[in-house]
């Protein structure tokens, strides 16, 4: 393996996924987080909490090859998790024969609501496939509005948890703006006011410990940056990281109620998807039941009639094959 470049050959500060890299911290500078090429992880929490997966540290879902993250705060595309390969449906029977190929017990739950069983009427057996394509489709858009009102739910408990924050935070900036600031760094211990604030640290092997953030009350409020400011010991450093993240939390809320409009609309869509496919089976289920009448009609007019095959002695009139018969004897029709 080989060592991060302490600096471009060329002189371009945009190194690794286009972003900023500082040589003198040897970190890139992502809009929202900072990474660190070292540890292969970014310094400070996911802003939008666990919206984007439940490794709040992590870049791109560790699938740097197949996602980005461009800000920091999520990863594009959303959701994924490797490619996705679409298995073609199972048929039985034989496809070369032209019958209509035996199906099992029906598990989707779109398909159960209509009857697509084929019955050798090709006009109406081609409308009938074209239903199940129709509800196969219905299925994955109701699968993609799960998986949105999913994320929904996620980003509101990001919300809310963003707002727990806020609310610490300002109790916080009180506090630091009128009561004594404590910081023993031999310890890490520190308290602004009346609060005791809680230095986090993970624990890397190589690196030793790195500071992740502070909390107060079990509660993670700040990346990092409150911390080198109570370490300074200068109250307006501290008031300042203080107002700082209530801004940043700002950014956050405000971003992940966008993504909820977004998901929202995305969902509404879907829906409307959902509305016109069901609106075109019905229009199949129609129009295939017109095409079997028809060829129901047809199959009953090339069957001989029983009561129209009497024999020369017969005392009825009857066809056959062109021939007309009657109690007088046969004669070409």
């Amino acid at each position: 393996t080989g060592s991060p470049l302490p600096a471009s050959g060329y002189g371009n500060p945009f190194l690794w996924t286009g972003q900023h890299y500082d040589a003198a911290t040897n970190l890139y500078l992502y809009q929202y987080r900072a990474y660190s090429p070292t540890l292969g992880r970014f310094l400070q929490r996911d802003p939008i909490g666990y919206a984007d997966g439940m490794n709040m540290y992590q870049y791109a879902g560790s699938n740097a090859i197949g996602a980005i993250d461009p800000l920091g705060l999520q990863k594009d595309p959303p959701g994924y998790h490797g490619p996705v390969v679409r298995q073609p449906r199972k048929q039985s029977g034989n496809p070369s024969s032209g019958a209509p190929p035996k199906r099992g017990p029906r598990k989707n739950p779109e398909k159960n609501k209509y009857n697509t069983d084929r019955t050798n009427c090709e006009p109406a057996d081609a409308m009938r496939r074209e239903i199940e394509d129709l509800a196969d489709e219905i299925d994955d858009l109701n699968n993609t509005i799960d998986q949105l009102n999913n994320d929904i739910g996620k980003l509101d408990g990001s919300i809310r948890q963003l707002l727990t924050q806020e609310g610490v935070l300002c109790k916080l900036l009180i506090e630091a703006e009128i009561g004594k600031i404590y910081f023993e760094e031999a310890s890490n211990k520190a308290a602004i006011g009346s609060m005791t604030v809680a230095v986090v640290g993970i624990f890397v092997p190589g690196p030793g410990w790195v500071i992740a953030g502070v909390a107060i009350g079990g509660v993670l409020i700040d990346g990092g940056g409150l911390y080198f400011a109570l370490k300074s010991g200068d109250r307006a450093a501290v008031v300042q990281a203080i107002k700082d993240d209530i801004n940043q939390i700002d950014l956050q809320k405000a971003y992940a109620r966008g993504q909820m409009a977004a998901k929202s609309a995305e969902i509404a869509r879907r829906q409307n998807e959902i509305k016109n496919r069901r609106n075109r089976i019905q229009e199949l289920l129609n129009a295939a039941a017109n095409a079997q009448a028809r060829c129901d009609e047809e199959k009953k007019s090339n069957q001989p009639n029983g009561g129209e095959t009497g024999g020369h002695g017969g005392g009825g009139g009857g066809r056959k094959g062109g021939i007309i018969c009657g109690p007088q004897g046969c004669t070409t029709g």
